[in-house]
């Protein structure tokens, strides 16, 4: 099969998080580990008092923080519209929204948030045209513009870090992105090695603003 360049692989992986119906398996609702606390205690680190989470899914890691404090305004916005209706039975509180990572700017025009964050999202986010054989970041690059624009206190994300964009090998839909040549011009930008690093969840990225 031919390999498909970046928007076809951009448009391909988008569907297949619009469908799957994993949000509500054993592997993410009973997942009983540190790193969601670990994730959520980051977040509120900024003290904020409205969060928005790009990529939600059923909302687990919005839980967590709900959990630290129940004054924090939470927005969910997610592709999958099961997976939403899945978090708003599970946490009421959490207002969601359903679009594509892709309008993110549009969709939050009018919005500011105190932190936005990811966790094992941008993992999919291609930045290596597989039909060209070449790195393009035009599309990661474009996603991070935009939740620069929504946040103002900080900006946290549970990814995949590196000094250089690249598909991870033998990992079909995951990709490597360069968080520090991305954000420049902010306060701060650390990166630590993720506690339980896995599933996309390799480092911790705080960026504060």
């Amino acid at each position: 099969m031919a390999e498909r360049d970046l928007l076809e692989e951009a448009i391909a992986l988008e569907k297949h998080w619009s469908k799957t119906v994993e949000f509500r398996g054993p592997g993410y609702e009973n997942y009983s580990g540190e790193r969601r606390r670990y994730m959520a205690k980051a977040v509120a680190s900024f003290k904020p008092k409205s969060v928005l989470e790009v990529g939600c899914f059923g909302g687990y890691n919005l839980r967590e923080i709900h959990k630290i404090d129940p004054s924090i305004s939470l927005t969910g916005y997610d592709t999958n519209l099961e997976a939403l209706n899945y978090l708003n039975q599970k946490a009421p509180y959490v207002r969601t929204i359903q679009g594509s990572i892709y309008e993110l700017g549009k969709v939050f025009a009018e919005s500011k948030f105190d932190v936005v964050f990811t966790s094992g999202v941008l993992i999919h986010i291609p930045c290596f045209d597989k039909k060209s054989n070449t790195v393009d970041s035009r599309l990661i690059e474009g996603i991070i513009q935009d939740i620069a624009g929504l946040a103002t206190k900080g900006i946290v994300h549970g990814e995949h870090n590196g000094d250089s964009f690249a598909k991870v090998p033998e990992k079909g839909m995951r990709y490597i992105h360069n968080f520090k040549e991305m954000y420049t011009g902010v306060k701060k930008i650390t990166v630590e090695d993720a506690i339980e690093p896995g599933g996309g969840f390799e480092h911790l990225i705080k960026v504060s603003l």
